[in-house]
């Protein structure tokens, strides 16, 4: 019984591993034709095997195929609502760059900053600093005055910094400063903006040692 369950497990491993290669051989053949048709001049010809490439569930050639639509989105109506759709997929799929402008566009074109928020959020979870820096100013412009609004700033400018994002460190250093009142950690986080080349945190640092 054990030796069968052996076997039924390696053929759905095997049954995988070829879905998965004949999935990823038929985004390369949609892909090769999309880039033959752009690089002739038939733009949206090329397009059309993207989006067909997209179909297949990659994230990279989703996010492609929205920044096509993006990238000449002036003088065609409705282009930025399909910048959106496939931005929007593409952000599903796990593309960090297509999640944040997914964010873009909501405030940028939309002017809807719930909806920006929580992709800037989503972009945080991928773990990409800008992200939770984003996410982090949202709490700190409202947080005049709220004090569980300036912990959740603190907690996403902390974790921007985690993530090597130098104005998030300088945040961090500034809340711990100006708000805490401990300028131990203002400067550990200082510091770490500087080493980051964060002049503003390198000049803070420098006028501290006067």
């Amino acid at each position: 019984m054990i030796i069968k369950k052996q076997i039924l497990l390696l053929l759905v491993l095997l049954s995988s591993a070829y879905s998965n290669s004949t999935v990823d051989a038929k985004i390369s053949e949609y892909e090769s034709k999309a880039f033959y048709h752009e690089t002739i001049g038939e733009v949206d010809l090329g397009l059309s095997y993207h989006m067909k490439a997209c179909e297949l569930h990659n994230g990279n050639v989703c996010s492609n195929v929205a920044s096509s639509y993006f990238n000449r989105r002036e003088g065609n109506a409705g282009y930025i609502q399909k910048a959106l759709k496939y931005y929007r997929l593409a952000c599903r799929l796990g593309n960090v760059y297509a999640c944040t402008m997914t964010a873009e566009i909501y405030i940028r074109e939309m002017k809807d900053y719930d909806k920006a928020f929580d992709y800037y959020d989503k972009v945080c979870e991928l773990n990409y600093g800008e992200g939770c820096y984003r996410v982090a100013w949202f709490y700190y412009n409202d947080g005049a005055n709220n004090d569980t609004y300036m912990q959740q700033a603190l907690k996403y400018f902390k974790k921007s910094c985690s993530l090597d994002n130098k104005n998030g460190c300088t945040l961090t250093a500034r809340l711990y400063e100006v708000d805490i009142k401990d300028k131990e950690k203002a400067h550990l986080y200082y510091q770490k903006a500087c080493k980051l080349h964060g002049e503003t945190a390198c000049g803070i640092l420098k006028s501290w040692k006067l």
